[in-house]
């Protein structure tokens, strides 16, 4: 092994004045001129921006040093030692991971929960899996019982494939070296690793052995974990064949700055925590900040920050964090806008173009083939302006409109399915017939394929236009050498890798954030070690916020790792000397490592944390939360201790609460900071405080800003009798679909009330017109259930076709439908005999009336009635042409779900509008009298008003008619009705109150009167 020394140091100050300072000066006046690297090895860049941050304020250039995380490290000796060997990806590596378990699944030589769960999700059966490796062990051999086959068939596949994970890369690159004489790496100096990095042992033995002189910093242990901190120092005292010893022993290195004699103000708060012991800590300069929210510990924080920041002394702080989670980001953001110079450690994810809704729900699509995931695809297409392969002819929101009623009509989610029953019931040139071909041409991935088939039928997929960005990415990410392989994938194995290694997010600092020799720093936990700070702010100090404890993996129990790990230790043969471990003490064998248990993982946290704010010279400040998404939390054991030791007393519940209360009446006092600074006053930004207002304002009538024409339109206002009637009941969501043509897309959701009403509508006109052409009502019952059988037996062999089965609840829907319509048929065959009947009946094209007390025949009304019954008179008719001279005619609309028979009140509040309407056309037509029904299977067929009393109900007709005329149809308070049809409104136009669209309704259209003498 080349020259290797190995010093601990009690403090990261003491790391840099006796050990990184001089080693760096000495390196930087000399590094420029070794043709090999030498290079400073640390955990994370933040650790290596402080070491370049302290160069910096001396004055000392650092050209030709480089500056490595382990990831530089890895790629550098890769590159130098294993050329042509590239690391898998975790996308490709949980790809393998499926993929073995699909096989064993196959074969059934395992055990099939366990491979499930891989397939699922192979995050737990991967983690395990390194972790053992990286200790020196075979997972195959020393992992989890349940888990031994797929670590078998996981090795064999990854030898196949010539990759490694990153544990077994290490391996290679550390076995390779060994019989290297050529050192790539000049010179070396190791500095903040530690017990934490046990998974990377390999890797640093490797680049250690790499360097012709390396000098490792390692830190002396503390109270918490001591045990592994003590195992890692004589590990590296036993490979190295080298005792660790103090760097301010004179044959070491001598520095010319003086040892650290600085004083730590938080040494005994640190000292009695580590102890378990209540000490004396009020000389700290020590700031407890607790919040109720997100939001207000943003504030709490950044408003620390500016405090300390005007402190003379401040010349480094630290914000620290958990994870680089919503508070971080909150707390970037506002330092940013008061334009504070920072370097964020942290960064925030920007997506990239894979991160598109058009390719998310296109690979939803695959996933799940349906009518909501086809329906989500075109309309993600059509908003990011690339083709989803529909003919010109049809735009996608047709095309989905379409696609649901299909799906309505038969309740049947299967795409296919849906291609036939178009195509059986709709003409080849039609809509519905393109909808059909569209769905045939398609390309949908299979159930299981080969990865290059599933990489090209890809592609044949996304072969349109706009979606070229995607190919081209796709074709340089596929792996090839598992495009090789001819073993066979299921669909949902390829399509999370797809998702997976398609991932093109980012983590970025934004050009605000990359003030790396500033002051303000924001790092997370696991950064914050190996540097020091004037000031520090750590956040996030609740119980199981931080620091989390988490069990071992499913493929390994914190037992089972604890047993290995015992199984590992070896005594340190090195005979003792000053700084060294001494003989004795544990260490582990040639070729193992020790797997981080839960437990020794928080311990280290701990030990970081207690380092960190040692090395702290002017203030402090603790934050936490109380509340944090509707749970309460409580304050973390270090908080506790720190506030015990600092004021004296103990933290109980009240005084925790009583701290939000005197942090939240700080923050109060600095509102104006956080003011954000009104934008100009543009007249659109004013017109949206005008149709704030003038929606609620109970003494206007509706207007401009409230669904409604601020003028009477050119044209009146024509819709369908069905569309009246909705217009009534839910005016706002028909003015956006009929005038503003702005009406929400469909979702594809299965409703059985409306494939039960279709298909009863469907089955009593196919039983009505037979019994016509009959001349026989009496069969009418039988003629129903016939063609509910005859829709039963179509739609189960479109499934067969299809080859799927139907739902088990779709017999359940269909009977209920049959059962309704029999119902409803049951009663009419009495009423028919001696009366010409027509079902479905179109009203006249073009037919125009003036409503009752108006006087202008302008109102159009278009429609099909459910039931004509017509009782002929004396004088010539033709019920073709729309001409009821002479007749009685009787309205009868079908209800399959709650309804009440009609009263002339009813009709005076607008229930029962659509037939009232029909009746109308009916009665244009020279009818001598009508009747209007709703037919429920509930009670019996009898008519229930009369059209000659409805005439008289004038307000009715007079707010129809400005509906129609004015185009004022506001707004009713149905958008939160939690028992019923609660449509979708635009945001700004929702939570207005009931009471004043009550008011406003009033004022346009009246309030309906109370009718007397009823008609029963």
């Amino acid at each position: 092994m080349a020259a290797t020394r190995l010093y601990f140091t009690a403090s990261a100050e003491e790391q840099w004045r006796a050990l990184a300072g001089p080693w760096l000066r000495r390196q930087a006046a000399a590094a420029w001129r070794n043709p090999k690297p030498t290079v400073i090895l640390t955990p994370s860049r933040a650790e290596s921006f402080y070491l370049r941050n302290r160069l910096v304020e001396e004055g000392v250039p650092f050209l030709g040093l480089r500056f490595w995380t382990p990831s530089d490290a890895r790629q550098y000796l890769l590159s130098e030692i294993l050329p042509g060997t590239k690391a898998a990806t975790q996308a490709e590596l949980r790809l393998v991971a499926r993929a073995c378990a699909e096989n064993l699944a196959g074969a059934g030589t395992s055990d099939n929960a366990t491979l499930t769960s891989v397939i699922r999700e192979p995050g737990a059966f991967l983690l395990a899996y390194d972790l053992l490796l990286g200790a020196g062990w075979d997972p195959a051999r020393e992992g989890a019982v349940y888990g031994r086959d797929l670590a078998r068939e996981m090795r064999r596949a990854l030898e196949e494939f010539q990759v490694a994970t990153q544990a077994g890369l290490h391996q290679k690159l550390r076995r390779e070296v060994s019989v290297r004489k050529e050192t790539p790496i000049a010179n070396l100096l190791v500095v903040g690793f530690n017990a934490t990095h046990w998974p990377l042992w390999d890797l640093l033995k490797t680049v250690v052995v790499s360097a012709e002189d390396a000098v490792m910093a390692l830190s002396e242990p503390r109270v918490f974990a001591e045990e592994i901190d003590q195992l890692w120092i004589s590990s590296w005292e036993e490979i190295t064949r080298c005792e660790a010893v103090s760097p301010v022993n004179p044959e070491s290195f001598t520095s010319p700055i003086p040892p650290d004699e600085s004083v730590a103000p938080f040494a005994a708060l640190v000292a009695s925590y580590e102890k378990g012991a209540i000490d004396d800590a009020t000389g700290a300069d020590l700031t407890f900040r607790v919040t109720p929210d997100l939001a207000s510990h943003v504030r709490a924080v950044v408003l620390q920050a500016l405090i300390d920041l005007q402190d003379d002394s401040c010349t480094r702080l630290g914000i620290v964090f958990p994870e680089a989670n919503a508070l971080a980001l909150g707390v970037t953001e506002e330092l940013r806008r008061l334009g504070i110079p920072l370097d964020d450690g942290t960064g925030s994810l920007t997506p990239g173009i894979f991160e598109r809704r058009c390719w998310q729900s296109w690979i939803a699509l695959q996933q799940e083939p349906g009518v909501p995931q086809l329906i989500a695809w075109l309309r993600a297409c059509e908003a990011q302006g690339v083709s989803c392969g529909l003919d010109k002819s049809l735009s996608a929101r047709k095309t989905a409109d379409l696609l649901e009623g299909a799906l309505g009509e038969s309740l049947v989610d299967d795409l296919p399915f849906i291609a036939r029953h178009l195509e059986e019931n709709f003409a080849a040139g039609s809509r519905e017939g393109a909808v059909a071909d569209f769905l045939r041409q398609r390309i949908t991935l299979p159930e299981e394929a080969t990865f290059a088939e599933f990489l090209e039928l890809t592609r044949q997929a996304l072969a349109l236009p706009g979606w070229e960005d995607y190919l081209a990415r796709l074709q340089i990410d596929p792996p090839a050498w598992f495009g090789k392989s001819r073993g066979t994938l299921s669909r949902r194995t390829f399509l999370e890798w797809l998702k997976e290694s398609t991932d093109s997010q980012t983590r970025t600092r934004g050009a605000e954030g990359n003030h790396f020799y500033g002051k303000v720093h924001l790092v997370i936990y696991a950064q914050m070690t190996g540097q020091t700070w004037s000031h520090l702010i750590l956040t996030g100090l609740n119980e199981g916020v931080w620091p989390r404890v988490s069990e071992a993996a499913a493929f390994g129990s914190r037992h089972e790792f604890a047993a290995l790990n015992q199984q590992a230790r070896a005594l340190n043969r090195l005979g003792a000397g000053q700084g060294g471990q001494g003989q004795g003490h544990e260490t582990v064998d040639a070729d193992r490592g020790h797997c981080l248990l839960p437990l020794e993982r928080q311990d280290l946290a701990l030990r970081d944390l207690c380092a960190g704010l040692e090395g702290t010279r002017v203030a402090g400040c603790l934050t936490a939360m109380t509340t944090e998404g509707g749970r309460s939390l409580l304050p973390s054991d270090f908080f506790n201790h720190a506030y015990h030791a600092a004021t004296g007393r103990a933290l109980d519940e009240e005084t925790f609460r009583n701290l939000a209360n005197v942090t939240e009446a700080w923050c109060r006092k600095h509102d104006s900071l956080f003011e954000i600074r009104a934008a100009a006053i543009t007249p659109d930004i004013a017109a949206t405080e005008i149709a704030y207002a003038a929606r609620r304002d109970p003494t206007l009538p509706f207007g401009a800003y409230e669904f409604a024409f601020a003028q009477p339109p050119p044209r009146p206002i024509q819709l369908s009798c069905k569309r009246w009637e909705d217009a009534w009941n839910h005016p706002a969501i028909v003015w956006l679909t009929e005038v503003v043509g702005a009406s929400p897309w469909p979702h594809g959701t299965l409703s059985w009330p409306r494939a039960v009403g279709t298909w009863v509508h469907r089955w009593l006109a196919a039983a009505l017109r037979d019994c016509g052409e009959r001349d026989s009502t009496a069969e009418l019952p039988v003629l129903v259930w016939a063609a509910a059988d005859r829709e039963a037996l179509a739609v189960r062999e479109r499934a067969r076709d299809a080859g799927i089965e139907l739902y088990p609840w779709w017999d359940q829907v269909w009977a209920q439908a049959r059962t309704t319509a029999l119902g409803l048929a049951e009663t009419l065959p009495a009423l028919l005999p001696g009366r010409r009947f027509l079902c479905e009946y179109r009203l006249p094209q073009a037919l125009r009336i003036a409503l009752p007390g108006t006087d202008q025949p302008d109102f159009a009304l278009k429609g099909r009635i459910d039931l004509l019954i017509v009782e002929p008179g004396v004088v010539p008719y033709d019920l073709d042409r729309g001409d009821f001279s002479g007749c009685a005619c009787w309205v009868v609309d079908f209800k399959t779900g709650a309804a009440q028979s009609l009263t002339l009140k009813k009709i005076g509040e607008g229930k029962g509008l659509q037939p009232l309407l029909y009746a109308l056309a009916v009665g244009a037509g020279g009818a001598v009298s009508t009747a209007i029904s709703l037919h429920t299977r509930d009670v019996p067929l009898l008519p229930q008003v009369r059209l000659e009393n409805v005439s008289d109900i004038s307000p009715l007709f007079r707010s129809l008619d400005r509906l129609h005329r004015d185009g004022i149809f506001g707004m009713r308070a149905d958008a939160d009705d939690a028992y019923g049809y609660s449509p979708s409104y635009p945001l700004a136009t929702r939570f207005v109150a009931k009471n004043i669209l009550e008011a406003k309704w009033a004022l346009v259209h009246g309030i309906a009167p109370t009718v007397e003498g009823e008609l029963e």
